[in-house]
This record gives structure tokens, sequence and C-alpha cells, in this order.
């Protein structure tokens, strides 16, 4: 359902809080690059070989790429654009199945963490609009769980 153009309004709407460096401390530790993990790039690179690298010496063009394949990978590309950019945004601040899991109690199915027939229905079935909001609703319940 979502398009191309979704997915690059999506970014650009992530990328508004994802968009800066952050170098380690010992406080938090990770390298990231505008929401790019080290550890995440390192992955990615590895299992479609793409050149090693710093994230902090990525192209704009590969932080689309990583981008990209979270997009793919949590099903936003599936899903009306309001929903898509919800959970695609959940997606990049979450584990894949626990962001799942909190579009589907959004929904209101089973929150077994896996985006299924029955998620998919209900997708179609809710009005894109509400959908979006009790995900952001049900996405500020699991943050404040996080803290």
């Amino acid at each position: 359902m979502a398009s191309d153009t979704d997915f690059r309004w999506a970014l650009s709407f992530t990328l508004r809080w994802e968009g800066g460096d952050h170098h380690p401390t010992l406080a938090d530790p990770h390298e990231t690059r505008k929401g790019i993990t080290q550890r995440f790039y390192n992955a990615v690179a590895r299992k479609y070989d793409w050149r090693a690298a710093s994230v902090f010496t990525l192209t704009d063009d590969e932080i689309e790429a990583c981008y990209r394949l979270i997009w793919m990978q949590s099903k936003a590309n599936r899903m009306p654009r309001l929903v898509a950019c919800a959970h695609f945004d959940c997606s990049v601040n979450m584990s894949g199945p626990r962001a799942n899991r909190v579009l589907q109690r959004a929904l209101g199915v089973t929150a077994d963490g896996v985006l299924g027939p029955r998620s998919f229905a209900a997708i179609a079935k809710a009005k894109e609009i509400e959908t979006a909001r009790r995900h952001l609703v049900w996405r500020s319940c699991e943050y404040s769980d996080l803290v």
C-alpha cells in the first residue's frame, strides 16, 4: 500500500529526531549516525556484503539504504501511509517484535510480535488516522516501560 513517496515522507519524519551523530560516552557507549548504530550497520553490512565502515563515514545514500531495510522488515510498505509512518518510526527505535506488539495493541489484536494475516486484516478494517493515533499512544506507554 505505501509507496516510495510514503517511505521518503516517513524517513524525513524520523530523521527530524534521528539526525545527529552520537559519539560513545561511559553512559552510552553506542556510536550512532542519523539513528543508525554501528552494531546495526555492521550486521547489515555482513549480511548484504556492504562495505565495512564506521557509521560516521556513511553517505546519505547508505543511511537511506539502512532505513529502507527497516521499512521493509517492519512491513511498513504494506500499510496505509499514516500507520506506516508511525510503525516505521517505532521500529527504528525499538526491536521489530516490540514495535509489532505496539501496533497490534493499537489494532486490538493478539500482541504476539508477528505481523501476519490477522494483523493485516485488522489494519485493512481500521480507520487509518485512528490506528496511527492509537499506535502513538501505545508507543508512549511502551517507552515509559523502557525508562
